[in-house]
């Protein structure tokens, strides 16, 4: 196993726990990981994502279907769920995803910076971290319903 796949596989193991700790602290939502099961295919997928700069670089994704975003929304800001994806539900899951990587850098090298979230929606789009990379599919579920994290690093020198 090579340096950077046992990387990966640290800071995989680090953000699972993260998301535990995320989502039950700051949105009162029980998570379980999902094991041996078939992709989810989101019918209008929402994903929020920060990068990782400096020596350990990568991304951080946060997917799940419009409907789940709307209850993260509604969880995150203590309001009504929204009846469309809107600014507050962009905000929310940028904030989120924000949230997951903010906490996952305290266990990246110190010179590690996060960017700014960004958020993509609907079904007609393509997400490519760019450069060589690896990455980690983790699958999640929960009352609000399932939703996924992908650790992705960009494999340097």
């Amino acid at each position: 196993m090579t340096t950077t796949t046992e990387d990966l596989q640290s800071c995989t193991r680090n953000a699972v726990e993260v998301v535990h700790d995320v989502f039950g602290t700051m949105l009162s939502i029980e998570t379980w990981d999902v094991h041996d099961t078939a992709p989810q295919e989101f019918a209008h997928p929402v994903v929020g994502a920060v990068y990782f700069t400096g020596s350990w670089q990568g991304a951080i994704l946060l997917e799940c279907d419009r409907e789940q975003a709307y209850a993260f929304t509604a969880k995150l800001n203590g309001m009504e769920p929204p009846n469309s994806v809107n600014d507050d539900v962009r905000d929310a899951m940028g904030e989120i995803a924000n949230m997951l990587a903010g906490n996952l850098k305290s266990v990246l090298p110190p010179d590690t910076a996060l960017s700014v979230p960004s958020v993509v929606e609907g079904n007609q789009y393509t997400f490519r971290v760019v450069g060589e990379n690896d990455s980690v599919l983790n699958h999640f579920d929960s009352a609000a319903g399932p939703f996924r994290v992908t650790v992705v690093k960009i494999m340097t020198g």
